[in-house]
């Protein structure tokens, strides 16, 4: 994991799930997990059937964010996703789920 840091700060984790309940959203994706911080705030934030599906290319830790979400009992609220996120977004596209 050369190269790599967390992004989101837990001010920034709290900041994302406030939005998520303001905004009363029950979908949301995010476009690179690495360890799952930020994609776990968002899911606790999400309403019980919410869902959030969750883009990461790199396996190990996207392996390591899924066991995040095990252990914070969301697994269920999460899609995940592994692969390019421009691969994932066309397919939800050609699901029909733009505007979702």
């Amino acid at each position: 994991m050369i190269g790599k840091e967390m992004q989101v700060s837990p001010e920034q984790g709290a900041f994302l799930a406030t939005l998520v309940r303001l905004m009363g959203a029950k979908r949301c994706i995010e476009l690179g997990v690495y360890t799952g911080y930020s994609s776990l705030s968002v899911a606790l934030a999400l309403p019980p059937h919410g869902l959030l599906v969750a883009c990461e290319r790199v396996p190990h830790t996207f392996a390591v964010a899924q066991k995040f979400y095990e252990k914070a009992g969301v697994r269920h609220k999460v899609d995940p996703r592994l692969g390019l996120a421009l691969d994932t977004l066309q397919q939800l596209l050609d699901e029909g789920q733009a505007g979702s």
